[in-house]
């Protein structure tokens, strides 16, 4: 706990310095990816038997997760080739994506340009090249018309304040027919689901 409020103050200090899109960045380059590590792996979502319980509420079965629900339900009847993922972090649901063997190419882009070395680094050693991962925020994107079959945005779109923009961006971006998954966070607190 004390470690954790030492580093909350050194990024006080060091955000004052930053313009706010530097201070995302910085953010999520310093307190996730450096530090922050050793705090993975203590979450709530993490303690045994929530999976199961979430998969039961979204999936309807607690050993059938988001990812093959989607998988078997939306994306097995269409010929999806192209998808993109806003705000990735460091690659864990691309890899996923991956493991399903679903895309010829998707893409990825997170603000943090520390997460987007360690997604490239995990994404070479897994010998999965069909992830290109890129620097970009998602408040000031500009996507390509008409180039995705899938957009997914997992646990991204709160993140954004320019959310008018990004899903302007999106809604051209996405080929006819195409689709955007969303898994986010809704209602009065982000701790609902």
């Amino acid at each position: 706990n004390r470690d954790w409020h030492e580093l909350s103050r050194r990024l006080q200090r060091r955000f004052r310095r930053l313009s706010p899109d530097a201070r995302v960045a910085t953010y999520w380059d310093d307190a996730r990816y450096s530090e922050g590590k050793a705090l993975l792996g203590r979450y709530w979502w993490e303690v045994p038997g929530m999976a199961e319980r979430w998969n039961r509420m979204v999936t309807g079965d607690p050993h059938l997760d988001h990812y093959r629900d989607v998988a078997q339900r939306y994306l097995a009847p269409r010929q999806a080739r192209i998808a993109l993922t806003l705000g990735c972090g460091s690659g864990h649901n691309e890899r996923k994506w991956a493991a399903e063997h679903r895309f010829d190419v998707h893409d990825a882009i997170d603000i943090s340009m520390a997460s987007i070395a360690e997604a490239k680094s995990l994404a070479a050693h897994e010998g999965l090249p069909q992830l290109r991962y890129t620097v970009g925020d998602l408040n000031h994107l500009t996507l390509t018309p008409a180039h995705y079959d899938v957009i997914f945005a997992e646990h991204s779109l709160h993140h954004v304040a320019a959310l008018e923009h990004l899903m302007a961006q999106v809604s051209q971006a996405l080929k006819p027919g195409g689709l955007l998954i969303v898994d986010e966070f809704v209602g009065p607190s982000r701790f609902q689901w």
